[in-house]
């Protein structure tokens, strides 16, 4: 989180999306003020990873 929040105070804004094997206080506060733009639960397969990828990209634009 801190690359992500360092990153942004520099002007750099990258979609971020993140894997977690738990939902954190951290994540859930992260995705709430912005830092990522999504969330992947382990375990997950590869179309439930294309399917949140797509859906960061898409936001972006």
């Amino acid at each position: 989180m801190e690359l992500i929040r360092e990153l942004k105070r520099n002007g750099i804004d990258v979609p971020t999306l993140l894997m977690s094997g738990h939902a954190a206080r951290e994540i859930q506060d992260a995705a709430v003020d912005g830092l990522i733009r999504g969330v992947v639960s382990k375990p997950f397969g590869i179309t439930d990873l294309r399917k949140a990828v797509q859906e960061v990209l898409d936001r972006r634009e």
